[in-house]
Parts: structure tokens; sequence; C-alpha cells
């Protein structure tokens, strides 16, 4: 009896965990930084989550160039986050769409897609 209590102790700890990495304010609320800038580059994101809706503010610096501000906007589907960033700053105003998950509670991993159609791998930290 002592195992099975303790084997069903494991398994709800185990799902607990799981679903801590569910995104939502408890999750996301705060800034996350983009890791692996090239030095002198940088992306800030401020996220506020309401339900389903993300929002957000930032800011971004290129190396040797320019700096600026950039918003933040999208939703939560289930276990996934779908964001569009603009930026905006003399010379630039883009926008990428960041599609991802937690891979832990301080760590979200996702595809970004430029407009042009270029992807790459994106990890964000909490800070």
């Amino acid at each position: 009896m002592k195992t099975l209590i303790a084997l069903a102790a494991l398994l709800i700890g185990a799902a607990s965990c799981a679903d801590s990495l569910a995104p939502s304010a408890a999750t996301l609320d705060g800034s996350w930084g983009v890791q692996g800038e090239v030095p002198g580059s940088s992306e800030r994101w401020d996220l506020t989550v309401q339900g389903n809706t993300i929002s957000g503010t930032g800011s971004w610096t290129g190396e040797a160039c320019c700096a600026g501000t950039l918003t933040v906007s999208g939703s939560i589907a289930r276990d996934s986050v779908h964001v569009q960033v603009t930026f905006t700053g003399a010379p630039v105003t883009s926008t990428y769409y960041f599609d991802g998950t937690l891979a832990s509670r301080i760590q979200l991993v996702g595809l970004a897609t430029r407009n042009g159609g270029s992807t790459y791998v994106e990890h964000l930290q909490k800070l």
C-alpha cells in the first residue's frame, strides 16, 4: 500500500510539473531576453498575458547601428505561444513571427520567421 501511495504521489508530481510549463500569465508575465545575439545587439520583451492573449512592449539594439522599441502581440494555443514582434526605430521598421513553447519555466524556444520567409530557431530567457 505504501508503494502505491508513493507511486501515486510521484505521478501527481510529474503531472503537475508538466502543467507548470503550460503558457499562462504565471509562466510568461515578465521580461524576456533573446539569447545568442551578436555582441552589441539585444532584444527584450516585457510580456503580459490575459486569458489566451499575449501583449507586450520592449526594446532592441543593433550592433554599432541603432536602437528602438518593439511591440509584441499574439496568443496562446494549448501548449504553444504565437506572437508577432514589430520593431520601430530609425532606420528600421520590421516584423517577424515567433511560434514556440516553454522548454522550462525560464526558457522559451521556437521558430522565428521574418517577412521575407527566412526562419531560424530563437531562444529567450526570463530575466
